[in-house]
């Protein structure tokens, strides 16, 4: 049974360090490897998760963390949704074949089956209120309405009310004899209808009202996409901008020294940052040039770390998933006028 922890942990391992770019604060884990944090809506709660499926929200305030039990292997996605009400995460679901499967899948490399599944949590009631079975690198909320799409790995994307463990809607289709069609990273275009795609050979712009499918002809591959908050651009980890109102691509990001697998723009300038396996950039999205680099802990670049690095909501603090035993916070200084 999937269980609600309500032990509150306090965090003696909370500790400002100093950095020649920027400060940091650095929690402790402790036998964990951390792959995934997002800030909460309103900045208190920062949701933090570990290799295994380890969940925790931890309280930046009190400096405690609530431990929610339900996942068992590999940690992918996080979304929060609007109201900071509900959390979604996905994760891999490994399960041992019976010797009876063994012999009909005599051709099989190992002895588990690897699913997915994706839980949706009830914060204020802590429980658990649905479960669904999908293998899910990137899960998103809608910015407004209670709606949660999923992308799996077959290429479909699926559109859920939180309430009910069948979809009201599939925006999206499986690609016949098409290499590398699993959903890598979804963002949804700020108040609208509109739901950013990102394949691993393509990215589509999905009117989900209309069900109609724009293929934004990009290339491939990139491994993040993200959307800024005015409802105008989606970028793409590799550097490149798309301009929603005006269907036009703007000139890429070409001062990126690494590849990148992650990318988030910032809730309140147009600024961006990108993840690579060494260091983390934090750039102008109109100039197109560098302000800050941080050096952050190496990662293998790998499909499923779109949600490694997280913007608290008022743009002063940037959340690192190290794929270490620790999560490291930096402080950024941007002038927000």
């Amino acid at each position: 049974m999937i269980i609600l922890s309500i032990v509150l942990t306090i965090l003696l391992s909370f500790t400002i360090m100093e950095n020649s770019v920027a400060d940091y604060t650095e929690i402790n884990f402790e036998n964990e490897i951390i792959v995934a944090v997002e800030w909460s809506p309103d900045g208190n709660t920062l949701v933090i998760g570990a290799m295994d499926g380890s969940v925790w929200l931890y309280d930046i305030n009190e400096e405690t963390r609530l431990e929610l039990i339900g996942h068992s292997s590999r940690l992918y996605s996080i979304s929060w949704s609007a109201n900071g009400s509900m959390l979604a995460t996905s994760a891999d679901v490994f399960r041992e074949l019976t010797n009876e499967e063994l012999i009909v899948t005599e051709n099989a490399m190992s002895d588990y089956d690897v699913r997915g599944e994706v839980i949706v949590w009830g914060i204020n009631q802590q429980e658990v209120i649905s479960t669904h079975s999908y293998n899910a690198y990137s899960i998103a909320w809608h910015p407004i309405l209670p709606i949660l799409a999923i992308g799996s790995d077959g290429g479909e994307v699926f559109l859920f009310n939180p309430a009910n463990d069948e979809p009201i809607q599939q925006v999206r289709e499986r690609t016949p004899d098409v290499q590398g069609d699993q959903i890598l990273s979804l963002c949804w275009v700020t108040d609208t209808s509109l739901l950013a795609v990102l394949t691993y050979s393509e990215l589509n712009l999905v009117d989900t009202e209309e069900v109609n499918i724009i293929d934004l002809d990009f290339g491939a591959p990139f491994h993040s996409i993200d959307c800024d908050s005015n409802n105008e651009h989606i970028v793409i980890s590799f550097g490149t901008i798309w301009n929603t109102p005006n269907q036009e691509r703007l000139s890429r990001y070409e001062d990126n020294p690494e590849n990148s697998f992650a990318v988030k723009w910032h809730p309140i300038n147009d600024i961006i940052a990108t993840r690579g396996q060494e260091s983390i950039h934090i750039w102008d999205a109109i100039t197109r040039q560098t302000e800050i680099t941080l050096n952050s802990s190496f990662m293998d670049i790998d499909w499923g770390y779109t949600d490694s690095i997280s913007w608290h909501p008022d743009g002063t603090l940037l959340a690192e998933a190290t794929q270490d035993d620790f999560v490291r916070i930096w402080q950024i200084d941007i002038n927000n006028d």
